[in-house]
C-alpha cells in the first residue's frame, strides 16, 4: 500500500517539475485520455493549460466545439481503433491545438490513423506536438501541390 502512494507522490512531484519547465518554455496546453474501467465508450480527455506565470487550469476537452464542424460521432470520443470516435477526437484535439477549423478538417483523418488508432487505455500528447505534426503536413502537401504545378507546366511547354 505505501508503494502505490509513494509512486503517486512521485508521479504529482514530476508532473508539477514538468508543468514548471513548460510553464518557462511559454506555456502550452496537455491532453491526456483515460479509459474508465477499460471499457469502450467510457472516456475521459482532460485539457491542462500551463501559462507564462505557471497557472494551471484543468478542464475536461469536450467533444461538442468539434461536432458543430463536423459530427462524427454523436457519442463522443474514443480511440484505439479507426471509427467515428477516434475520428471525432482526432478533428477536436487539431482543431483545440490549432484554433483552425480548415486545418482541423483536412488532417483529422490522417491524424486519427497516425496516432489516435493506435493509442492504448491512458495518453498523454501536447499541443505544441500536434501543431508541430499539422504544420509538417501542411508544408509537404504545399511542397506537392507546387512540384505537381512545376511538372503540369513543364509537360505543357513540351507540347
Amino acid at each position: 500500500m505505501n508503494f502505490v502512494l509513494a509512486g503517486k507522490a512521485k508521479d504529482v512531484f514530476q508532473r508539477l517539475k514538468d508543468f514548471e519547465v513548460m510553464s518557462a518554455a511559454g506555456g502550452d496546453i496537455i491532453y491526456e485520455g483515460y479509459r474508465i474501467h477499460d471499457e469502450p465508450g467510457n472516456v475521459i480527455v482532460t485539457r491542462t493549460e500551463v501559462n507564462l506565470n505557471g497557472e494551471i487550469k484543468v478542464d475536461n476537452l469536450y467533444p461538442g466545439p468539434s461536432q458543430e464542424l463536423y459530427n462524427h460521432s454523436p457519442d463522443g470520443f474514443e480511440w484505439g481503433y479507426s471509427g467515428s470516435g477516434p475520428a471525432q477526437l482526432a478533428l477536436a484535439l487539431i482543431l483545440d491545438a490549432t484554433g483552425n477549423k480548415e486545418l482541423a478538417l483536412v488532417y483529422h483523418q490522417q491524424f486519427k490513423e497516425s496516432f489516435v488508432a493506435g493509442w492504448g487505455a491512458r495518453w498523454q500528447l501536447i499541443a505544441r506536438q500536434i501543431r508541430i505534426w499539422v504544420e509538417l503536413k501542411h508544408n509537404l502537401d504545399q511542397l506537392a501541390a507546387k512540384e505537381e504545378k512545376v511538372g503540369t507546366e513543364d509537360k505543357s511547354k513540351q507540347s
